[in-house]
């Protein structure tokens, strides 16, 4: 996964983030916003999540439907991710220092709705799990006026350490933020239309 290089802060439910590295070149959209989710839509994401990402559906990525193109979706939800990576402390500056960085495992998106050009979009970041070199996260990609959202994705992320390229424990004062922030996010609920499994939802064949 691409790591975040912007500057800015973000608050959550238990723990408050401060990025401090600089700008990139690849990210056109904006900064999180420091409100976190509210909840106040029947179809938008749980409360009490961080805002980890806020941009708006730019014109390139609409395609023949009319609406942005699948891949679109992915940028959106992994720049809300590199947000959430920065939340708990181990951004750019991190990285650099400590030559350790996050790589992505395994994946799952939903997608739910349609979203048009222009549209505005919010990403809220949910830590579902984790343990002493992984984290499960769940994000969510909504619309930033009218509350539902549109996607949502789970990836689990492994602590690589830069110089062996092989996994790492993370760092006691990572932990310690890690840790924070589950015990609040782990009373969150997550929705139930989330829990299905993969598939058509029939009993798969068995082989003749």
């Amino acid at each position: 996964m691409r790591r975040s290089t912007r500057k800015n802060s973000m608050t959550s439910a238990g723990l408050t983030g401060r990025q401090t590295s600089p700008s990139g070149p690849n990210r056109p959209l904006g900064p999180p916003m420091s409100q976190p989710s509210s909840g106040a839509h029947p179809d938008g994401p749980p409360p009490g999540l961080p805002c980890t990402h806020r941009g708006a559906v730019l014109p390139e990525w609409i395609d023949y439907n009319g609406h942005m193109n699948v891949a679109y979706y992915v940028v959106l939800l992994d720049h809300g991710a590199d947000g959430f990576i920065d939340l708990v402390g181990m951004g750019g500056e991190f990285m650099k220092r400590h030559q350790l960085s996050t790589f992505a495992i395994d994946a799952r998106i939903v997608y739910r709705r349609e979203l048009m050009v222009n549209a505005p979009v919010n990403c809220y970041s949910h830590l579902l799990d984790h343990d002493e070199k992984r984290m499960q996260v769940g994000n969510y990609l909504a619309h930033a006026e009218e509350g539902w959202f549109a996607a949502y994705s789970e990836w689990v992320y492994v602590q690589i350490d830069l110089k062996t390229r092989r996994s790492a424990r993370f760092r006691p004062e990572i932990m310690a933020q890690i840790a924070e922030l589950y015990a609040a996010h782990r009373l969150i609920p997550r929705p139930a239309a989330l829990e299905r499994p993969f598939g058509l939802g029939r009993p798969a064949a068995s082989a003749s």
